[in-house]
């Protein structure tokens, strides 16, 4: 975002000043402490307050530019939150946006629906989560079972039909070890072709269970093995090793699942950053939500120019056609790291929602005579969305329970003499992952046909782009 420019009273983006007063107290209070970490952070003396104060941010070259003088900077949490707040008022119609080409903008709709349809479709690496809902009710019924099994009189680990069930469970585990190490390779490489951080971390956490898990599977297989055909002895050193090696894997699930219920917590306050802010109008923090989910999943105006200001500066000496082919690669790279970052914080459905509904409900916004519809048919939608963020975010959690419940059995059972009650816990675990890989299976079998019902590409699928002054 370019030409941002804040002084000691006002708020200026793109040649239009915003007055404090219609600044929420808490994006003031956030603007000053970034300001201020800024300063400190590159030894620059911060404006006396008594005096004139003015600071622009050019953030295609990272400069800013304090009275006069121009200072380079680095990019920073801060600076990223002062170009959150900025952005904030340009959603809710406060300031003007940097504008975008009319071919710039039909090549923008046409990704956001290519990468949609894909992710819905699981046709790109890190899309689709775990694959095989059905296969793995298999594999954590059979789990449960056997811990019921195990935990119940008359029966325990040498009962024929707990060890049969031990071979089962030890394949299915195997499978889905190495299932889930391969899908973390895999996307691993895509979230480094299209510069998705948040992918990438994710794919480091996958191929580091699915090392830990498979490395168990293949541990605990060894030691059903051992026990029937070689010795007791044997078989416990194989199954204190698996115990080990799964009870690492609960502690990294712990971790995942936690981060992820914060991702969708924080998403939902961002969310209602707009809908609870008591400086704007109604059809203000509806403007302002809808543009946000927008800017989610679609490339936005600055953005562009950024890319676009990024490929001249890098590549001068490059031919027009060459420099837009670039330009595609980028948007369409883009546009599916945010639809990937959109998708794990809510649903299909919400995707399929902002792509064929946003539009048309702030055109209602906007009109005063489709004002009260657009502003019932927005809550309507944004609930939805909500309610889809927090299903995500439950699904976090319960993640959460059964990875902390397994960790402490797996403590209990090789450091305490606790009966049959790692046994139980591990049952209760295993009774939870079971209900998550069902709801799983649901999803897969229904939900996704009715959430992205209807989403078809336009005719016109191809739009070449040009670094023409109109998208910058």
């Amino acid at each position: 975002m370019a030409g941002l420019s804040i002084q000691l009273n006002k708020l200026n983006v793109g040649g239009s000043p915003l007055d404090f007063q219609f600044i929420s107290p808490m994006h003031k209070e956030s603007a000053e402490l970034c300001l201020s970490k800024i300063f400190v952070d590159h030894a620059i003396a911060p404006p006396s307050e008594k005096g004139p104060f003015s600071l622009k941010f050019d953030y295609a070259n990272r400069i800013v530019e304090l009275n006069g003088q121009k200072i380079p900077i680095q990019k920073s949490r801060e600076l990223k939150r002062i170009e959150r707040i900025a952005r904030f008022y340009q959603h809710t119609g406060h300031v003007p946006r940097v504008g975008m080409s009319l071919e710039g903008q039909v090549f923008r709709a046409v990704t956001t629906q290519r990468a949609i349809k894909a992710i819905n479709e699981a046709s790109v690496p890190g899309a689709n989560g775990q694959i095989l809902a059905g296969m793995r009710i298999a594999e954590d019924g059979i789990a449960l079972t056997r811990n019921i099994l195990f935990a119940l009189p008359g029966f325990g680990a040498g009962d024929p039909i707990a060890t049969h069930l031990g071979y089962y469970a030890g394949i299915f585990w195997t499978f889905f070890s190495l299932r889930e190490l391969g899908l973390g390779i895999k996307e691993h490489r895509r979230s480094q072709e299209i510069g998705d951080t948040e992918g990438l971390r994710r794919s480091r956490a996958s191929i580091l269970s699915g090392t830990l898990c498979s490395a168990a599977s293949l541990s605990y297989l060894s030691g059903v093995i051992f026990d029937t055909f070689v010795s007791e002895g044997a078989a416990a050193a194989q199954f204190a090793s698996a115990s080990v090696l799964f009870g690492a894997g609960a502690m990294l699930a712990v971790g995942t699942s936690a981060l992820g219920t914060l991702r969708c917590h924080r998403f939902n306050q961002r969310l209602n950053e707009y809908l609870n802010n008591p400086k704007l109008t109604e059809v203000e923090k509806f403007q302002g939500a809808l543009n946000f989910l927008k800017d989610a999943v679609s490339i936005t105006p600055e953005e562009n120019a950024q890319l676009v200001h990024e490929i001249e500066k890098t590549h001068p000496n490059w031919s027009a056609e060459k420099k837009g082919a670039l330009l595609q690669q980028k948007i369409v790279d883009l546009t599916e790291t945010k639809v990937k970052y959109l998708k794990r914080r809510t649903s299909n459905k919400s995707l399929y929602l902002i792509l064929t509904k946003a539009d048309g409900l702030l055109k209602k916004l906007a009109d005063p005579k489709t004002c009260a519809e657009g502003i019932r048919e927005s809550a309507e939608m944004i609930h939805t969305i909500q309610q889809e963020n927090k299903t995500k975010m439950a699904l976090f959690m319960l993640g959460f329970i059964a990875a902390l419940i397994s960790s402490l059995a797996m403590c209990l059972a090789t450091f305490a003499s606790a009966g049959v009650l790692p046994l139980a816990l591990y049952g209760i675990s295993g009774a939870i992952y079971l209900g998550l890989s069902a709801y799983s299976l649901t999803g897969k079998v229904f939900r996704n046909t009715l959430d992205h019902n209807g989403l078809t590409l336009p005719a016109r699928e191809e739009s070449s782009l040009s670094l023409s002054k109109s998208q910058v």
